[in-house]
Parts: C-alpha cells; sequence; structure tokens
C-alpha cells in the first residue's frame, strides 16, 4: 500500500512537469502570443486551451472566440474556420436515405495534419471525423465528402473526396488511378497529399499522437492466501490455509490510444500462477488445496511521463481466470478413511496497480481483489493476491 501510494504521489508530480509546452495562439486582431500551452494530444477539435505566458505565470483559459490559431512546438496546429460539415451518421440504424451530405455551419479549430500547396486538415467531434482541404485559392477549407446511406436493403456509398482531389491534384505528377482506390482515412490522404505537395510539405501527422502496439513478456511473485468454510463441520468452518509466495510468468499485451499524448493503454494479459497449502485438524485429517490457473487480466492503464523514458502508470481492470488442475481435499488417513475431493469451479476479479517504466523495463505493484472460488451452498474458499511484476517490452 506505501508503494502504491509513492506511485501516486510520482504521478501527480509528472503530470505537473509535463502538461505545459512552448507554444503560442493568434489572437482576433492577428497578435501572436507566444507562452506554454497546455499539450493534450486532442482528439476532438478544442474549443478553448489553457495558456501561460510563462512557466511562473498563472492559467488562463483562452476559448475559441479569442483565437484565430494557435499551435504547440513541432506537432500540432489548430486554425479556425466557419466552415460547412456533414453531419450524417455512420451507424446502421440511423443512415440516411439522403445519398447527398447534411451540411450544417459550424466554427471549429481545425487541425492541421499536413501541408504544402494544399493543405489537410481534420475535424473530429466524438466519433464523427471529417477531413477537410485547403489551397492558396481559398479562404475556407472544403470538406472531403464521403458518406455512407441507406440504399433499399443496402449501404451505398457516396465517395466524392476521390473526386474532389482529382479535380485538385490530377495532372501533378497523380493520375485517376492514384485516387480510384483511395480510402477515406488519415493514411491514405496524407499519402496522397505529400505526394502532391513534393517539397514543400509539412508533415505534422507523424509527430502527432498515433496509436501503438506493445509486448511485453511478464515475471513476478505473489502473495496469496485462501480462507476455507464447511458449515457442515465445525472443524473445518474457519481454516485459514497461509499466505504463500508463488511465482508468475506470463506475457501482456497494450494497445495505447491515439490521443491525449498516448498516456491511455488498454490491457490484456495472461499469466501461470499455481497456489498449494495444506491446513491439519488431527494426525489423520487434514485439508489440502492446490489451486493452478492463467489469469487474462483485462484493463486500462494511464501514464504519467516524467521524461520520454521515465513514466509512472495506474492501471486498473478485471481478471478473468481460466482453472486449470484445481481443487480442495479433504484427507483422511485413518483406517477406513477416505478422501473427497472438491473441485474449484469459478474464479474472477478486479484488480489494480501501480508501477514505474523506464525504457523497456518497468515494475509494477499489483493487488488482486478477494475472490470465491467455489460454487456450493455449503461450502466458501475466498483467494486474494499481491505482489510485484517485472516486465521487458519485447516489440
Amino acid at each position: 500500500m506505501r508503494f502504491l501510494l509513492f506511485c501516486c504521489l510520482c504521478a501527480f508530480s509528472a503530470l505537473g512537469q509535463i502538461k505545459f509546452e512552448p507554444g503560442y495562439y493568434i489572437n482576433v486582431d492577428g497578435t501572436k502570443i507566444s507562452g506554454l500551452v497546455r499539450n493534450l494530444g486532442w482528439k476532438n477539435n478544442p474549443v478553448a486551451i489553457d495558456f501561460k505566458s510563462d512557466a511562473t505565470a498563472p492559467v488562463t483559459i483562452v476559448r475559441i472566440s479569442e483565437i484565430k490559431e494557435f499551435g504547440v512546438g513541432s506537432d500540432y496546429v489548430f486554425r479556425k474556420f466557419q466552415i460547412q460539415v456533414d453531419l450524417s451518421s455512420k451507424d446502421i440504424d440511423r443512415l440516411s436515405p439522403n445519398k447527398n451530405p447534411e451540411w450544417q455551419p459550424e466554427v471549429a479549430l481545425l487541425k492541421v495534419v499536413t501541408s504544402g500547396k494544399s493543405i489537410l486538415y481534420e475535424y473530429n467531434d466524438h466519433n464523427l471525423r471529417r477531413f477537410f482541404v485547403s489551397t492558396s485559392t481559398t479562404a475556407v477549407p472544403e470538406q472531403l465528402v464521403a458518406k455512407e446511406y441507406r440504399l433499399n436493403d443496402k449501404i451505398g456509398y457516396n465517395n466524392t473526396f476521390r473526386q474532389q482531389l482529382f479535380h485538385l491534384m490530377g495532372g501533378a505528377g497523380l493520375v485517376e488511378s492514384d485516387f480510384s482506390s483511395l480510402n477515406y482515412n488519415e493514411d491514405d490522404l496524407v499519402r496522397i497529399f505529400n505526394k502532391y505537395n513534393g517539397e514543400q510539405r509539412q508533415d505534422l501527422s507523424a509527430a502527432q499522437s498515433k496509436g501503438d502496439f506493445n509486448v511485453r513478456i511478464v515475471a513476478g511473485v505473489m502473495f496469496a492466501k485462501m480462507a476455507f468454510s464447511d458449515e457442515r463441520v465445525q472443524a473445518w468452518s474457519d481454516v485459514e490455509f497461509g499466505q504463500k509466495t508463488i511465482p508468475s510468468i506470463g506475457a501482456e499485451f497494450e494497445y495505447i490510444l491515439p490521443f491525449n499524448r498516448n498516456k491511455w493503454g488498454i490491457l490484456l494479459g495472461a499469466g501461470y500462477q499455481s497456489y498449494k497449502s495444506d491446513a491439519r485438524q488431527s494426525a489423520t485429517r487434514s485439508l489440502e488445496t492446490e489451486y493452478s490457473f492463467i489469469e487474462v487480466p483485462v484493463g486500462l492503464r494511464h501514464y504519467f511521463f516524467a521524461t520520454d523514458k521515465l513514466a509512472v502508470f495506474l492501471n486498473v481492470g478485471y481478471n478473468v481466470v481460466v482453472k486449470l488442475d484445481s481443487h480442495i481435499t479433504y484427507r483422511n488417513s485413518a483406517p477406513g478413511g477416505f478422501d473427497n475431493r472438491v473441485e474449484i469451479t469459478r474464479s474472477s476479479n478486479v484488480m489494480a496497480g501501480a508501477g514505474i517504466q523506464y525504457g523497456r523495463l518497468a515494475a509494477e505493484f499489483r493487488l488482486h481483489a478477494k475472490r470465491d472460488v467455489l460454487d456450493l451452498v455449503y461450502l466458501d474458499a475466498n483467494y486474494q493476491s499481491f505482489g510485484l511484476l517485472v516486465s521487458y517490452k519485447v516489440l
């Protein structure tokens, strides 16, 4: 618990160090104001920014009504426009029968994805993602149109964006076949824009938050105990099998979400553990437990970066446990006695952890909530564990 508290304190300290980065904003009068901007690795188009004139200055909230443009380092540039955006839903149950875009006026800070002779902008409002294009001859970006719509019992596709880009870029080393299979996603659009812009291109997309996939080998020790109760037998009504130190080995798969400066990850793991213990009632009567399982944690992780290599993280999740050869056995070695074996039938619980990562190495304190492993009315067995895990990132 002290280690968990230490990690939380380090996390809040790290959070304070990494939030603000050199940046600027241009106000509605056209004046550029330099300082520090809180870099949130925006997934959605921002409606305000947190700004400080210097490291010791108080934080000022600058709202969209006061901004024409802002930037953070070399990663992000947002520009404000009065645009027409298609708000058509992509949900299958809510598809419109109308093939044409359903335009709505909106004031938005659009993110610059890549620029040059033509600029690719991104609009993102939760699940609504649209791309816009502008050139030196257009004052307001135009949306690239891609729309799914209901066509009788099928789904129709309006991929006008391909014709829009062909009319804009065709003949500049690009032919119609370059556009015919183009998909409406950032990777495809950045590729075609960069090819068209050539040496003039300024591609910001590579520096912006991207999804990533990590694979780690995990090993450690868990401190586990089990409590058992049999309501039918007074002698077995309150049995503590005792704490055991058991090894754990496995793997962890993590997907880093492509926003908020890569601070959030989705976890999926698999680790093998085996707990064995016994309790004796008399010289001839005893209880033995063997609990072997593969623990599959599924959860969320949040990172607090102190430097590019050093981070503190917190995670929470749910353990789906695949039991292997697991049982509790009543043993009676007296003459005429016999053994009675009860199978462990279920086990799952929540977990939480805190740790430190440096480069490819990480260490984590993990706490597992108590879980009931028997599904019988008169028997009760609760398993609980905590431990220290060390991991190495191989991918």
